[in-house]
């Protein structure tokens, strides 16, 4: 048997299986309406353009920059002073320089835009393998929490039934008359000796 619990935090909006009934692994067995992160994933999108848009100001300085300085540079001496041609090239790199903290900005964005979006793909509750409901927790509207603590309610119980595994203990001495003309059985010594 295996407890299905939740990943994310939210609301269950819909169940579609219940108890006895037989599903299929990667089967949707569940959807957890998730309004905080989704107002987090709307967040980290709208910043991430923000970014973007960033990075196209930070280019165009750039531009600007290396352009100013190339005319300066090639001023003939005497027309600008040494040290103004210095400040253009400063000015130069500073646009550089601010134009890759852009592109990180824009990476760790992204990065952040990815997570929640990896963290949506569990707003539908699946079926981990084939097999049977045996227990279902959960009502529509039900708060639910991400993770599997002693605290936290799973969703479902589900049973795999194929095949069978049965647990029994039987003495030692006896062990090899259960394999004849039978299916394979694993024998483990009983605990206590």
């Amino acid at each position: 048997a295996s407890t299905i619990y939740a990943r994310v935090n939210g609301f269950v909006g819909k169940w579609y299986s219940d108890i006895g009934d037989n599903v299929h692994k990667g089967q949707v067995l569940a959807l957890i309406e998730t309004p905080d992160l989704d107002a987090q994933l709307a967040a980290a999108r709208a910043q991430l353009n923000a970014a973007h848009a960033q990075v196209d100001s930070r280019k165009a300085e750039a531009e600007f920059a290396r352009t100013t300085y190339d005319r300066w540079r090639d001023s003939p001496k005497g027309v600008v002073s040494e040290q103004e041609r210095e400040q253009k090239h400063a000015d130069y790199d500073s646009a550089i320089a601010h134009l890759k903290s852009a592109e990180a900005d824009v990476a760790l964005d992204q990065a952040r835009v990815d997570q929640y979006v990896a963290l949506a793909q569990f707003k539908q509750v699946t079926a981990p393998f084939d097999g049977v409901i045996t227990e279902r927790h959960i009502d529509i509207g039900n708060l639910v929490t991400a993770g599997s603590t002693t605290s936290t309610t799973p969703l479902y119980v589900l049973t795999q039934n194929n095949p069978m595994r049965v647990f029994v203990d039987v003495p030692q001495s006896a062990a090899g008359d259960l394999t004849d003309n039978q299916l394979p059985v694993e024998v483990r010594p009983a605990s206590g000796g």
